[in-house]
């Protein structure tokens, strides 16, 4: 793969990334705080877990999922190993723009 080929192909990611987000975002949010859905597990727990380790808690999910598909003969057969990295991608994302908004 020509470094052009690979930049154009990690364009094309960030681009279904954002688009995905966007929605996903829309959906879970409305039209209010964009870390709605985070915010709410502070609430539920009386902030004994914060918004910080709730994604935190996603990111790791995501990477013992990777790590099943990877080592494992996975259940579902429609899951593929690529949504998930994608999905780590952006809840890093996301944890980054939190705190730098914090």
């Amino acid at each position: 793969m020509t470094k052009q080929d690979f930049l154009e192909a990690f364009a094309k990611e960030i681009d279904f990334m954002y688009n995905t987000t966007y929605l996903k975002n829309k959906d879970y949010t409305g039209d209010g705080d964009a870390f709605k859905n985070f915010l709410c597990i502070e609430q539920l727990t009386d902030k004994k877990i914060t918004a910080e380790e709730g994604i935190l808690v996603r990111i790791t999910d995501k990477i013992n999922r990777i790590a099943n598909l990877i080592y494992k003969k996975n259940s579902v057969k429609d899951e593929k190993i690529q949504d998930t990295l994608l999905d780590l991608a952006v809840y890093s994302i996301i944890l980054k723009i939190y705190l730098n908004n914090k």
